[in-house]
């Protein structure tokens, strides 16, 4: 009689594998057991590198031990596979700070803004990452890409952002939303980020603070040298069908 049984196609026998040695690993954390946990997580990553899930676990696992560097490659591992999150970039931004390396943690902590996520944790937590973002713009810290060693983060793209009605002011560093607060927030011509009116107009009031709190790019909010238009966020709309005001 023929054997009927089908073997397992080889994707799934691996994502057992790894999921077993997750297991496995979460059972180590529980103990204490870091460097057993890194080490099956390391041999799961092996088998599925696409799992972001276990580059994430793995994260946690270098970050007990106190290895910054492998935790950070962690997440660029998530970064390059395009599953990264706001949670993510504030996990980096720790990271650096920890290691002393500003232009890094300024550049992360711009990234999880742009993510449009909200902050996970407490008040007191939320606060802490405000603080810290106002001590780097002090500072004048200019971001750099940790991915490229670029001087300057990227142009805000809407398109990849879950939530593009809202945005982060980059100069308080509190949510906005562009739909309710139309008119009350200015944008970078360079980098597409933007703030509340009255934030850029209190830091544009430091003759050393003419450029954009992100991007370093000059502003200019003059009618002769700005659109004025975009910057009220009035610009063109994506519904033309609420355009039609009548008469």
């Amino acid at each position: 009689m023929a054997d009927n049984k089908q073997e397992m196609p080889e994707d799934i026998q691996k994502q057992v594998r790894a999921n077993v040695l997750m297991m496995k690993a979460a059972d180590a954390y529980e103990v204490g057991e870091y460097d057993e946990a890194i080490r099956l997580l390391k041999e799961a990553t092996a088998i599925v590198p696409e799992n972001a899930s276990l580059w994430f676990e793995l994260a946690k696992g270098y970050r007990e031990t106190g290895d910054y560097d492998g935790e950070i490659e962690c997440y660029k591992k998530m970064i390059e596979a395009q599953a990264d999150d706001g949670q993510v970039w504030l996990n980096m931004a720790l990271a650096y700070r920890v290691m002393g390396k500003l232009p890094e943690e300024m550049y992360s902590l711009v990234m999880a803004a742009d993510k449009g996520t909200e902050i996970a944790g407490s008040d007191e937590e939320k606060a802490v990452i405000v603080d810290r973002y106002k001590e780097l713009l002090a500072q004048r810290v200019q971001a750099r890409n940790p991915l490229s060693l670029e001087d300057r983060v990227p142009v805000y793209n809407p398109d990849t952002d879950e939530a593009p009605d809202q945005a982060t002011c980059m100069v308080c560093f509190q949510k906005i939303d562009k739909k309710k607060q139309e008119g009350q927030v200015l944008m970078c011509p360079h980098c597409r980020r933007v703030g509340h009116f009255l934030c850029l107009a209190s830091w544009l009031q430091t003759p050393s603070n003419q450029i954009c709190p992100v991007c370093h790019g000059m502003l200019d909010f003059s009618l002769e040298n700005y659109d004025m238009r975009e910057a009220l966020g009035i610009g063109k709309r994506k519904h033309p069908e609420n355009t039609d005001q009548g008469g």
